[in-house]
């Protein structure tokens, strides 16, 4: 038996015009499929923008305060080892322990 594809959901709400959309996707692009379609549908059904994505701020350390929680973490099947990788973004080494080892 063949798993599902990944799905998501999104929600977008405007409490003040009372609108709510939740679109399911599955497959592929589901992201680029949401804003290609659903923009437009929200837009013309409810005449309002769908706010472009937001980036990341530039010249700054995005991944900024999570060191406090960057140590070992391990039990009887796995080791997960979460550190900065080399160009310093958080990571996560795991390591799989006892019989799922093999």
């Amino acid at each position: 038996m063949k798993g599902t594809k990944p799905q998501k959901a999104f929600l977008r709400i405007r409490p003040d015009s009372d609108t709510a959309v939740v679109p399911l996707t599955s497959g592929g692009q589901r992201h680029d499929l949401f804003v290609e379609l659903f923009t437009d549908i929200i837009r013309d059904l409810f005449a309002l923008d769908v706010p472009q994505a937001s980036a990341p701020p530039t010249g700054r350390k995005v991944f900024a305060g999570y060191e406090k929680w960057a140590r070992v973490y391990e039990n009887t099947v796995l080791r997960l080892d979460y550190a900065d990788t080399a160009d310093g973004r958080p990571g996560v080494t795991v390591t799989m322990r006892g019989g799922l080892a093999k």
